[in-house]
């Protein structure tokens, strides 16, 4: 096994590999660390996506693999460890300096830690917030908010902060709680379902304040939007991880790419490029006032997790009841 960001010359001349990202400016750099391994190793590299979970399944249940690698969400690996996504042989990879804030997936090895924050126009309140009770104190911070539609995790559990809950003491989480306290806020939500479009909610002063992914407020602010994060407000990870599809038919290659990815030279670019954090202790990346900003690995930034067991065990009904209440 090679030290992590490392790969041998020619070592897959003439393989091929794929993977499959959801696209942006975030598999952009994706593609890029995968290109530079393919350059090395001899091999020929196709970025694919999205990789929606059921679209990884079709491919295995059909026996058609075509992606060797995929950007798998933290409770989607969860429900389909297994099943859909292999499990993880860790004596092929060096994991050695994965950053402990990550938590370890069976099926999976860390690709992003994308913070759910409490991000704010900081020209529209005559004092800052400080906290997630003040996302949702209307009458103190009054003002358009923007949530994600597209899933409730991060979401929920971010309401329970703003209730008072200890952020050690969410798992399980109280789901019911949760939508009580986002239904204060119903008349002044509005909904994003791409993380572009909440970028131009914040350029154009549609909102001001939003529970978005600080990659997007990073953008804002070096375009020179007036947004900041509210640090005192722990930032909700939404993990995603590098898988590798039951059936793959190049999983050397994409143990090699994988083990390549986490390096921390790799994982410095990765966060110069994107604005999120590395997943290496060891990256030294070159942040500039924007990044550092947003660096949620670093204090006062105090991250917590998602109760993922949860979730992926009762997947399908959370899924339907957000839905519901997303449109009505």
């Amino acid at each position: 096994m090679l030290a992590a960001g490392q790969a041998t010359a020619g070592s897959f001349s003439g393989r091929q590999f794929s993977y499959s990202g959801n696209g942006g400016t975030t598999q952009d750099a994706q593609n890029k660390i995968f290109g530079d391994f393919a350059t090395v190793v001899g091999a020929s590299y196709a970025p694919d996506g999205p990789p929606t979970a059921a679209k990884v399944k079709a491919q295995v249940d059909s026996g058609n693999v075509t992606w060797d690698i995929v950007d798998a969400p933290e409770v989607d690996l969860a429900e389909g460890c297994g099943t859909v996504y292999q499990k993880i042989d860790y004596s092929k990879l060096d994991t050695s300096k994965l950053s402990p804030l990550v938590p370890k997936q069976d099926c999976g090895i860390a690709l992003n830690a994308s913070p759910w924050t409490f991000a704010y126009d900081t020209e529209a309140f005559p004092q800052a917030p400080t906290s997630w009770a003040d996302f949702f104190d209307l009458a103190k911070f009054p003002g358009k908010r923007a949530i994600y539609a597209g899933f409730p995790m991060q979401q929920i559990e971010i309401a329970l902060l703003g209730s008072g809950v200890d952020p050690g003491k969410l798992a399980p989480p109280d789901v019911d709680a949760g939508y009580a306290e986002l239904d204060k806020l119903k008349s002044d939500l509005v909904f994003y379902s791409a993380g572009s479009e909440s970028q131009q909610m914040m350029a154009s002063n549609q909102i001001v304040a939003c529970i978005c992914w600080s990659g997007r407020v990073y953008t804002e602010i070096q375009n020179g939007s007036h947004w900041a994060l509210v640090p005192t407000a722990p930032p909700v990870l939404r993990m995603d991880y590098l898988a590798i599809p039951i059936g793959s038919k190049n999983t050397d290659v994409a143990y090699a790419a994988i083990n390549y990815f986490i390096g921390a030279q790799q994982q410095a670019y990765w966060q110069e490029a994107t604005g999120y954090p590395p997943m290496n202790v060891d990256a030294k990346p070159k942040l500039s006032a924007a990044a550092k900003a947003v660096d949620v690995f670093q204090p006062p930034f105090k991250p917590v997790t998602i109760d993922v067991t949860f979730w992926a065990g009762d997947l399908a009904a959370q899924m339907d009841k957000w839905t519901t209440w997303t449109s009505s």
